[in-house]
This record gives structure tokens, C-alpha cells and sequence, in this order.
């Protein structure tokens, strides 16, 4: 389904060449993530929020920094990689923090950046909040924008829902192994 969207956000592109140029920070908030005060590396009754790195959950925390729908980019470390969390979270100090109104527009622009053109690190790889806050985009009409983030909603669901499935059923995979093994 994301091939999808994507696919549905390049055509959005070549329909509406007359759009502005405006910095990212003009329609999204960047900020760091922070360090969490305990994690472990399994998730268990206490430790149930996600500790989002640069490039994937890293381990599970009791507390959470952002109970919304977030964009996350890797700043240290892993470059490029661009995460979606929409419940409970905490990234960590190694993460960019997006925040919008148009969070599947930022998305699809977010992915298509070159980071390592941004990166400003010598042995390992660095990007800044002001790197991504001044970031020149093409922007587009606000209607415009409604509707692709309307359609996109619709899909979003859809992903939300299997995931959520997938987890059930790791759960159940997990408790029926536990009685043979």
C-alpha cells in the first residue's frame, strides 16, 4: 500500500507544476527526541511503549514523549531512514521529531531527500534540526493537499488495521508455541 501512496504522490507532483517553494519549518515543527530515564530491550507489562532510534525500535520504555501521529528521522548514526508512529512513543536523542497537519505529504517528501547531502558528521554521519527545519520543498495548494491527505487516511487505516492484526496473531503464534515448547 505504500508503494501506493507513493505512487499517488508523484502523480500529485507532475499535475501541479505551479506550486511554491517554502522551507519545511513554514508547515511542520522539527525538534530532538530525548534520552528516556530506563529502557529495556524487550517489551513486558511495565515497559510497553516503543523507544524509537534512528532506524528502528530500539528497545521499550514506561514513560512516553508523544501520544500522536509523528514522523521520525534519523539524525545520528542512520540518515534517511523515515518512521511513522501514530500512538504512544519515545524517541530518543538520535531522532528527528516532525510534527504536522500534513502528515502523509511530509512523509512522501521526507523520503524522497537526499541525507547524505545534509550530512555534516566526518566519522559518523550527522544531520541537524536546522538541516531539516530549512530544507527548501515544493508546496502545494492547501485544497490540494486535503484531498491527497484524505486518500491517504484511507489506505492509512487499512495499514493500521493489518498491522494490528499481525501483532494479534504474533501473540496468539507465541502462546501456541509456549504449550508445546
Amino acid at each position: 500500500m505504500q508503494k501506493l501512496i507513493s505512487k499517488y504522490y508523484l502523480k500529485m507532483l507532475k499535475q501541479n507544476q505551479n506550486n511554491k517553494t517554502v522551507k519545511i519549518k513554514d508547515f511542520c515543527s522539527v525538534q530532538t527526541g530525548k534520552r528516556p530515564n530506563g529502557k529495556i530491550s524487550t517489551n513486558n507489562n511495565q515497559f510497553l511503549i516503543p523507544l524509537y532510534g534512528a532506524s528502528k525500535i530500539m528497545g521499550y520504555t514506561n514513560q512516553f514523549l508523544y501520544d500522536e501521529e509523528i514522523l521520525m528521522v534519523g539524525r545520528v548514526g542512520t540518515l534517511g531512514i523515515v518512521q511513522y508512529e501514530y500512538k504512544k512513543c519515545w524517541p530518543s536523542d538520535n531522532v528527528l521529531v516532525i510534527r504536522t497537519e500534513f502528515i502523509n505529504f511530509t512523509y512522501q517528501l521526507l523520503c524522497q531527500i537526499n541525507y547524505e547531502k545534509l550530512n555534516k558528521g566526518s566519522s559518523q554521519p550527522l544531520i541537524t534540526q536546522t538541516d531539516i527545519a530549512n530544507y527548501k520543498v515544493n508546496f502545494f495548494n492547501i485544497e490540494i493537499l486535503k484531498v491527497f491527505e484524505d486518500q491517504c487516511n484511507k489506505f492509512k487505516s487499512k495499514i493500521i488495521n493489518l498491522k494490528l492484526k499481525n501483532i494479534k496473531l504474533t501473540e496468539l503464534k507465541q502462546l501456541y508455541l509456549k504449550k508445546f515448547f
